[in-house]
């Protein structure tokens, strides 16, 4: 399933402190691996092995630390740590869920437990004292 965020290659450089090298107005739908991206993918490079595979790629974006030495004409989100900077783009376009606040109901908290009301406690969890 495509996550629903879309946004410009250059949006996403200034959430990351990345830098872009070609169209920073593409925009970035989906995150896959070299093989399978398609258009509007952005997809992720740091084994040599795989360099020759940049020409081939559907991805409209690719992430790597530094330009490439073959010309692919692709657009580059450049970090210099892209491996942290594949993990936030994928918190962005995949956020953990957020669950409710509070005690659901067939939870069990002891009477003396002190839970946090920001805290989730969810059906049939068990919160000792």
């Amino acid at each position: 399933m495509r996550p629903s965020i879309s946004m410009t290659l250059q949006e996403l450089a200034e959430k990351l402190g990345a830098k872009v090298q070609g169209d920073g107005s593409i925009r970035v739908k989906g995150i896959a691996p070299i093989s399978a991206a398609q258009e509007g993918d952005l997809t992720f490079v740091t084994n040599a092995k795989y360099m020759k595979a940049l020409a081939d790629t559907r991805a409209s974006v690719i992430l790597l630390d530094k330009p490439p030495s073959l010309e692919t004409g692709k657009s580059y989100l450049l970090h210099p740590n892209p491996y942290a900077c594949l993990a936030r783009i994928l918190d962005l376009y995949h956020p953990a869920p957020k669950h409710p606040e509070g005690v659901r109901e067939g939870a069990y908290v002891h009477p003396t437990a002190k839970v946090h009301e920001s805290a989730c406690v969810m059906a049939f969890a068990t919160v000792s004292a």
